[in-house]
């Protein structure tokens, strides 16, 4: 893939807000990315995000997002939805870091991790409190 790397925001809430938001911006200052998506059911959760990313689609659902294989989901929705929005961002080939926990359950993170294998993609978890100082 050339140029910045898209990036599908799945979950707008209060992690992306405080958290990815600054990062995100960031990175697309400085051309490493760009924010293609905005997912989340609650449209006032998109419309504050939407407003530091204006380019981006906001989607209330992750299914209709369009976006090339090798993009990076990032899944902040609450962890209920942790396994269904990654495997499904899998299924689609695009690489996925979901935030902590990954998964509510070993089995939901067994089928989490044969889904990123079935699809060669990266599956990580993110966990933006350790760079907080101690």
């Amino acid at each position: 893939m050339n140029g910045p790397i898209p990036v599908i925001l799945i979950g707008c809430g209060a992690v992306s807000q405080l958290f990815y938001r600054p990062a995100l911006l960031a990175l697309a200052g400085g051309g490493t990315l760009r924010v293609a998506a905005l997912v989340d059911p609650a449209m006032p959760a998109r419309t504050i995000l939407a407003a530091a990313f204006p380019d981006a689609q906001a989607a209330a659902a992750l299914a209709e997002v369009d976006a090339p294989r090798g993009s990076l989901a990032i899944v902040a929705s609450p962890p209920a939805w942790h396994a269904r929005n990654a495997i499904a961002a899998l299924a689609r080939g695009w690489h996925v870091l979901c935030e902590k926990p990954l998964a509510a359950t070993s089995a939901e993170g067994e089928r989490m991790i044969t889904a990123a294998n079935a699809a060669e993609r990266i599956l990580a978890v993110g966990h933006y409190k350790r760079f907080f100082p101690s």
